[in-house]
């Protein structure tokens, strides 16, 4: 059963290997900033916008649970330092409608064991962190200017609107309505 997704890296659980995913983090926010004001006043908050989402994961990387650690390692460096936008899905849904960047990956907690007569990585920790992505002009498009390399997503999710949800809700005939 694949559990995640990001570009070409699945987390995976299957019966010859488990890769499990650990410590997710998903944050977002609002970016504001503080305007100046007279002596001995408070400064007004000014909201620029939502922030751009962040997660953050660890990966067990273990070989005797069938994964190949050492080349796991150099798949998620690779991504990282490729700059590449993926869409990032965990649980079967995307965490954005943009796609995600891999921003930092480390491994730690190396365990080397012998094997064959050679050393092998037989145990390790990934951490990842993933920052949403924007491309340059996407501000541009979305206050409604053209671009030329920016898509308008529209209820990606297919979600009703308020009007569709008013017309959703459930009637109880023993609740007197």
């Amino acid at each position: 059963m694949v559990v995640g997704k990001f570009g070409s890296q699945q987390f995976v659980v299957s019966s010859s290997t488990i890769l499990p995913i650990g410590d997710i983090t998903i944050s977002a926010g609002t970016g504001t900033s503080t305007e100046s004001a007279a002596q001995g006043k408070k400064g007004a908050t000014k909201v620029s916008g939502p922030s751009l989402r962040k997660v953050k994961l660890t990966l067990q990387l273990n070989a005797s649970l069938g994964v190949e650690v050492r080349t796991a390692i150099d798949s998620w460096m690779q991504l990282a330092e490729a700059g590449t936008p993926n869409p990032l899905i965990i649980c079967g849904q995307a965490v954005s409608a943009n796609k995600f960047l891999l921003k930092s990956c480390s491994a730690s907690d190396i365990t080397i064991v012998r094997s064959k007569g050679a050393a092998k990585m037989a145990i390790a920790k990934m951490s990842l962190e993933f920052e949403e992505y924007l491309p340059p002009g996407a501000q541009t498009a979305a206050s409604g200017k053209k671009t030329g390399s920016s898509i308008a997503v529209n209820n990606a999710y297919d979600m009703p609107t308020s009007e569709e949800k008013g017309d959703m809700k459930r009637v109880n005939p023993g609740m007197g309505g």
